[in-house]
């Protein structure tokens, strides 16, 4: 567990600490010449429940609480100390609202030089302290404590063993974040960076980058000054990094460490701020800011979304603009300093890490905002894809929470949605949406093959410009080459159009495929070609001449000579396969023939096709399925 100290100049947080770990944590020249603490130190104790806990000291100078909240980013718990002859002060008020803002919400009061004051002083800062965290929930100790006498440090490290340990669950199923606050070079070692993990994982020999694109690999890792092979989400450690342009310089505080490929980074952010109680304080349009997240400091802007302005002590919904990008996730901490650096004046937590330029407080907006809250993604997925058109950028979505892509899969289909896959991206659709953007798509290539009767089908960037909801160009591939194989519409050479449509047919073809095609979905499956022939009334060799022209435009396709099947037929047989593969032993012709229902020289027919199509993988008598049968016919031009 990580406690990080916090609280106003010369109260003692440095004296404190070495009182109870032995570590003098003032480690700098200057530091020990002027008696005070300029940067974060560092020291490790072990408790009797065998525990080891860490204590990160910061300054208490007003000017340094940039690196104050540094070493504030990612502790579990605060120990707050307040001097028992000064009492509240400006910074501890300040301490406690970074605290507030970074999400702490478990730790211990410190009332230092407790020998310098009587019963009834001690009284009155207690009761300071009360007053200052009346908002604050759930309370915390306060133990009087003197250094110089030992008084209380007994009671302070049983308070301190009180605090729970944090759960690591929720950011363990993450892709690693490391944030950096310190980077060095140690002789025959290389390049050290010291930081805690947001979330994920880090093993000895991982290959990890950094946000600014380096690429390197962990050499080693020491946690609390000894080596382990792995540390986990919320446990301060030390990475030893390798590679061919990492170097000390290369790496300052404020950068992280992730796992490959390269970060997704972003210069803007929607958050859910909350304002300090400054008198006088305002924010609207462009207010400039300092934004600390992680460990770095990054000039921006706010601007109110859902009204002009915010007032001290308000909360409400603001969108960031950072001067350069940064790695930002939904649910990271932001703490928020007036451009001076004289004050925190507020934080919050980012809601939307890809936050849009324009339309920021419309009504679809501030409604998908709401729908992205939940930190359950289940929860969030099935809300944000009830707002239309219900179909969610899934890719996105486990970049932006840091996710594995098979964790966002898995998290859409608790939610009860179909995931789909276009050009390296992955999409996620409730049921209900799917038939609505079906049918609008299907509505809009009726109207153009009746307009456009000659032309082979339409555009997919003119059926993306009919559409009343905006997709991407791969969020309606994904769709179309689910109904492609469905069998609603095929997709060929960038052009959509209804199965049923070819450019290709005279009048008389016309005429003859209107007659024919519905008996191609007959169940388990269709006629041979004479026999619909025979049904119709029609010469054999001309129902054969319209439908070698319909399987040249994708309606159909012949298993066997004058053996039609449509494409919906023929994925329903493939996902027999699969499933008689999943038995693990693989499936025989006979197997195959009487689970689909046809004759044995059909089933062969079939079964030859799906081995021409790798589909299924045949080892002497036996045959398995590779993949999944929706991917038989989704390429574009399948």
């Amino acid at each position: 567990m990580i406690i990080g100290l916090a609280g106003h100049i010369d109260h003692g947080k440095t004296a404190l600490v070495r009182a109870l770990t032995g570590v003098d944590t003032d480690r700098l020249k200057e530091e020990k010449a002027r008696g005070i603490t300029i940067d974060l130190g560092f020291a490790y104790t072990d408790f009797q429940d065998g525990r080891t806990i860490g204590f990160v000291d910061v300054p208490g100078h007003e000017r340094l609480v940039h690196t104050m909240i540094a070493g504030a980013c990612g502790i579990d718990s605060v120990l707050l100390v307040v001097a028992v002859d000064d009492g509240i002060m400006p910074q501890t008020r300040e301490h406690f609202d970074i605290m507030r803002f970074l999400g702490v919400r478990r730790g211990v009061f410190a009332l230092t030089k407790a020998d310098l004051a009587d019963a009834t002083r001690r009284q009155q800062v207690i009761e300071e302290i009360r007053s200052l965290q009346a908002s604050f929930s759930p309370q915390m100790e306060i133990v009087p404590v003197s250094v110089e006498t030992g008084e209380g440090l007994t009671d302070l490290r049983a308070a301190l063993g009180r605090l729970a340990a944090p759960s690591r669950d929720a950011r363990s199923n993450r892709r690693l974040r490391f944030s950096v606050d310190r980077s060095f070079t140690l002789a025959g070692i290389g390049t050290v960076v010291s930081g805690f993990v947001a979330s994920g994982y880090v093993r000895g020999g991982d290959e990890v980058c950094l946000a600014s694109g380096l690429e390197a690999r962990v050499r080693s890792i020491q946690m609390a000054g000894r080596p382990v092979p792995v540390a986990g989400p919320g446990e301060r450690c030390a990475l030893n990094l390798t590679g061919r342009r990492i170097r000390k310089d290369a790496i300052e505080r404020g950068d992280w460490v992730l796992a490959p490929p390269a970060a997704w980074t972003s210069d803007r952010a929607d958050i859910e701020l909350c304002l300090a109680h400054h008198p006088g304080l305002m924010i609207k349009a462009w207010s400039p800011v300092l934004a600390h997240h992680g460990a770095a400091q990054i000039p921006g802007h706010l601007v109110p979304i859902e009204r002009d302005e915010l007032r001290a002590g308000e909360s409400g919904l603001v969108q960031v603009v950072l001067d350069r990008p940064a790695p930002l996730r939904h649910g990271d901490h932001i703490v928020l300093r007036d451009a001076g650096c004289s004050r925190t004046i507020g934080g919050g937590t980012i809601v939307d890490p890809r936050a849009p330029r324009r339309g920021r407080r419309t009504i679809r907006r501030l409604a998908q905002l709401a729908a992205m809250r939940p930190a359950d993604e289940a929860e969030a997925l099935a809300a944000v894809s009830r707002i239309a058109p219900g179909l969610v950028d899934l890719s996105a979505f486990a970049e932006d929470r840091d996710l594995p892509i098979e964790e966002a899969q898995d998290a859409a289909r608790i939610a009860d949605l179909a995931v789909l896959e276009a050009d390296g991206r992955t999409f996620a659709i409730a049921p209900a949406a799917d038939a609505i953007l079906r049918a609008a798509v299907l509505a809009q290539l009726h109207a153009f093959h009746a307009l456009e009767p000659t032309k082979s089908g339409l555009s997919l960037d003119g059926l993306r410009r009919g559409l009343r909801e905006p997709l991407s160009r791969s969020a309606l591939l994904s769709l179309l080459r689910a109904w492609s194989v469905e069998g609603h519409v095929i997709v060929e050479r960038g052009e959509v159009r209804l199965p049923h449509h070819s450019t290709g047919l005279s009048e008389t073809d016309s005429k003859i495929w209107s007659k024919t095609c519905h008996l191609l979905e007959v169940e388990p499956v269709p006629a041979r070609l004479a026999d619909i022939a025979r049904t119709t009334g029609l010469h054999e060799a001309q129902v054969r001449q319209v439908f070698k022209r319909m399987a040249r435009a994708g309606a159909l396709v012949e298993a066997a000579p004058d053996h039609f099947l449509p494409r919906a037929t023929l994925v329903r047989m493939a996902e027999a396969a699969v499933r008689l593969s999943h038995r693990g032993q693989g499936f025989t012709v006979a197997e195959f023939r009487d689970t689909v229902g046809v004759g044995r020289n059909l089933a062969v027919a079939v079964l030859e096709l799906f081995d021409r199509k790798r589909f299924t993988a045949r080892s002497g008598d036996s045959r398995r399925a590779l993949r999944d049968s929706c991917t038989l016919f989704a390429g574009a031009g399948s």
